[in-house]
Formats: structure tokens, sequence, C-alpha cells
């Protein structure tokens, strides 16, 4: 640890800090170090490379001002484990700068050498973040990542603990994808011109490093569903119609295992320990598996119960190893304790073999000419439940819509975009659409 002052550090690091701005979206440059506004709203198409900037502005300003310290926000606090925490690290490397950083995996919180410090936090859990304090200073700056997941009166509140006094500007950075014009963002920050706020549209144009297969997927959606070509190619606010789902529920489901723990609520412990509202026995537990490593694997622990679907748990992140994904799967559901069923997509026979070695009760997914369609209309004709945690289950079945062909005609086919939740939906009740009563593992 060098013997200089943080001060004199802090000196020496403006003196020196050349920002590799070849690693910068040219469309994000001139954000780089502005702080002209409380709000900042970084909205647009999929690609964009939105919260890569983000991430970027948040790391380099964190060393650049002395007394800046930082909350990123997501609905879910997990959700920061899984994405923004591991992408703040990346763009650390890229920069070349872990050695003016100290990062803490296990309490997730990375500081700066000239102390100032960044928190990564869910709105599940409040008391957490009411007690969040800094050892040198106070909250300057705020990221909400994926905005469109929080509500109203959870902005507010995280709105009302940037206050007093300081000599840094105060400032709330929030990232999405315009998916419903319906959103309290749109009214809040869109339809009424504010003074207060700076609007910065991208889309997957403005990002210099898509990947091609990436880049035709949303090109592709033009013709496939102009709709959603809107949303996530143009990034325009959607008005999305022609919904697979209607029937679902999105809710605070306190439930437990029969057999486990004396009915304490799995969705609270071990934080809080009370009983469940609702009970299911591992006989009614299922799960889902979609992989993925640029795009998101998506997890999904559920449950069938008098002929309703359960959504309880949920996983999705990015650039993990299948090792990697066991030990997510592993901490954050309960899936491999109580030796719930997996169904994964068949695409994979190499990841399946390795899961399975390692002790999950995993099997493919059966796939055949109309299978999606199949697997939808089952599952259409029910009311699904889906907890509130699975907030990007949420995004998905908001916005899972079905293909369209060039006159406008809607398709009996979803369109295969933004959609690995979903896969994960249709794998895991796979058994019940076909009635097996079976042994599983047979």
């Amino acid at each position: 640890m060098s013997i200089l002052s943080p001060e004199i550090l802090l000196l020496l690091m403006k003196l020196t800090l050349n920002v590799p701005e070849e690693n910068i979206s040219e469309s994000f440059i001139p954000r780089l170090w502005s702080y002209d506004h409380r709000y900042e709203v970084e909205y647009g198409g999929a690609g964009s490379g939105k919260s890569v900037f983000v991430s970027q502005k948040k790391v380099l300003n964190l060393l650049r001002s002395k007394g800046r310290n930082m909350l990123v926000v997501r609905k879910i606090s997990k959700d920061n484990r899984h994405s923004t925490f591991p992408l703040m690290q990346k763009i650390i490397f890229q920069l070349n700068m872990e050695k003016y950083f100290r990062v803490n995996k296990t309490d997730l919180t990375i500081t700066g050498i000239n102390g100032n410090e960044m928190v990564f936090a869910g709105l599940d859990d409040s008391t957490k973040l009411k007690s969040i304090t800094f050892k040198r200073g106070d909250l300057t700056d705020v990221w909400i990542e994926e905005a469109d997941q929080i509500t109203e009166e959870d902005f507010t509140n995280i709105d009302l603990r940037l206050r007093g006094i300081s000599r840094l500007p105060f400032n709330i950075t929030m990232s999405f994808n315009p998916v419903s014009a319906l959103s309290w963002l749109k009214k809040t920050f869109f339809d009424i011109k504010r003074d207060d706020t700076f609007l910065h549209k991208t889309t997957y144009k403005d990002n210099p490093w898509i990947d091609e297969q990436y880049k035709k997927t949303i090109e592709d959606l033009k013709i496939r569903n102009p709709m959603l070509f809107e949303v996530y190619g143009n990034g325009n606010w959607g008005v999305l119609g022609d919904k697979v789902f209607h029937n679902y529920v999105f809710e605070d489901i306190h439930w437990g295992i029969t057999d486990f723990q004396d009915n304490i609520c799995q969705k609270c412990a071990p934080r809080v320990q009370h009983q469940a509202d609702i009970l299911f026995s591992t006989e009614h537990l299922r799960s889902g598996l979609d992989w993925g490593f640029s795009q998101p694997a998506g997890v999904l622990l559920g449950a069938m119960k008098d002929g309703e679907p359960y959504i309880l748990q949920e996983i999705y992140a990015t650039e993990r190893t299948n090792i990697q994904l066991m030990e997510l799967i592993e901490k954050d559901t309960v899936i491999k304790g109580h030796q719930v069923r997996i169904t994964a997509d068949s695409e994979e026979p190499k990841s399946i073999a390795e899961l399975k070695k390692n002790g999950f009760n995993i099997r493919p997914c059966r796939k055949f000419k109309g299978s999606i369609m199949f697997g939808v209309k089952f599952l259409r004709g029910k009311r699904t439940h889906i907890d509130s945690s699975c907030v990007n289950t949420k995004s998905e079945i908001d916005a899972y819509v079905f293909e369209k062909d060039r006159n406008g005609v809607v398709l009996e086919e979803p369109v295969d975009f933004n959609n690995h939740l979903m896969d994960c939906f249709r794998y895991m009740f796979e058994r019940d659409m076909h009635g097996q009563a079976v042994d599983f593992l047979k």
C-alpha cells in the first residue's frame, strides 16, 4: 500500500489518468464526464451498450472526484451479483485500472484508492438499503439498472436518499429498454419537458462492438415483428400487442416445502424466519434451464399445484461457465438440495452430461415439429402465479408476442427474441403437458 495520502494519489491520478477512449462508444463519449443533470436516462434498443457505458462512466468518475460515493441498484439484490457487479469488474479490467480499486466479492462493494465507494444493493432488502453508509462522505450517485423493473414508489424512496449539502452534484442514472409505453418512466421523464433530466437514446447501430449474429437477430425483427423491432431495434416506446400470455399474476408468494425446515418460507429464508402461506411437496416442484453465455442463461424453479403453474425462483446471468452456473443454482435456488428435476434445452448434450455428472437431476427437453406451440397452448390455458422476485421473468412475459407475416397477420409462433426464461417456462412443465406419470429417471 502506498504511503501517499489519498489526496495526493487523487491529484496524481488526475494528471496521469489516460482514458482509452477507443474502448468507449463514440455516441457516449460526450456524456463521460458530464454531471449537469440530476437525472440521466440512458434508454433505447437492445445491444446498444448502455450498461457498459454507465459502468465506464461510474468507474472513471469514482476515481476523478473525491467524495463521490455510488449506489448501484436493481429490483432484486441477487441480480447485481449476476449482472452489474461482474460487469463493473470487467470494465475495471478493460480500462487497465485494477491497481486503483479494491473489490469485495462478499459484501458486493468496490472501493477506489481515493476512498470513494461503490455499493451494490437490491430493493427487495429495504433494511440493508436504509443502513448503507460510506466511510468518507455521503451518497452522491445512484445507478438504477433495468429501471423499468422498479416501481414509481421505489424510485421516490431512492430519490429521497440524495439530499443534503455536497460540493458534488447529485445524480441518478437509469438504464432500460422502453418496452411499454404504459411505464411510469414515460409519464415521469418523457411526457413532460424537465430541466433536471437528460434523455439519451442509443440503439445497436451505436455499438461498434456488437457481434454480427446478434445484430442480424435484431434486424430480422423488421420482418418477423415490426412492432418488436421498434422497441429493440429503434429504441422507441412500445405498445406491444398480440401477447402470447395474458393469464398470469405477479405477486408476493410466501412458499415452503412440506418436508423441509418445518415449513419455513423459502422466499425469505434465511433472512427472516416465518411460516409459509402455501406449501409444495417435492413432487410439485419442477425446473427449466436454457443455456447461454454471451446471451443470458436462464433457470426457473416452479411448481404445479391444483392445476396452476407457479414460478418461484429465477436465475438470469451472462458469461457463466457450466461450473459457475451450477454454483448459482445451488446458491440461489433449492433445486439441487431437493433433487428437483431439471428439463434443459436439448441443444447442449455435453452441458447436460456435465450437470448430471455433478449430481443434478437433469434431462433434455423433447423437441418436435410444433413443440413450441404445443407448450404455449398448454400454459395459455392456465393461470400462472409469478413471484415478485422473478423480475426478469416478468420482463420477458410482458414482452412475449406472436410473430406476424409481411401483411401483419398474426402467426401461431412466438417471436424468438429475449425469450430465455419463456423457454425455461415451457421446459419446466413439459412432463405435465405430456401427462407423464412415470418415474422421471426412466
